[in-house]
């Protein structure tokens, strides 16, 4: 059986973990690559990520303020439950809400 060596830990200042948060490219490789390759701990990484508040690989701008809906009226009212609103959200999940 092998034995695991231990890597020495190595302290470093938030403005380290600035630069090194800062200069991970998603497009470039994974958070784990990015952590071997720079001797860091994956959690160490993630938890320096969310201290300083580095932003999510998703820029705000990609992000949708409103989703455009389409909507239809139904023709056969007497056999479908009256619903005021019905969001199919995907995955089998539709969300109803009665009048009533």
């Amino acid at each position: 059986m092998k034995a695991q060596v231990k890597k020495p830990q190595v302290h470093r200042t938030p403005k380290q973990w600035h630069q090194l948060v800062s200069a991970f490219d998603p497009n470039k490789q994974t958070i784990h690559a990015y952590c071997k390759n720079n001797n860091i701990g994956t959690s160490s990484f993630y938890k320096w990520k969310a201290t300083l508040g580095a932003p999510e690989s998703t820029e705000k701008e990609d992000i949708p303020a409103f989703v455009p809906i389409q909507t239809h009226v139904s023709s056969n009212t007497s056999q479908a439950p009256a619903w005021d609103l019905e969001l199919e959200l995907g995955s089998g999940i539709t969300l109803r809400l009665s009048k009533s």
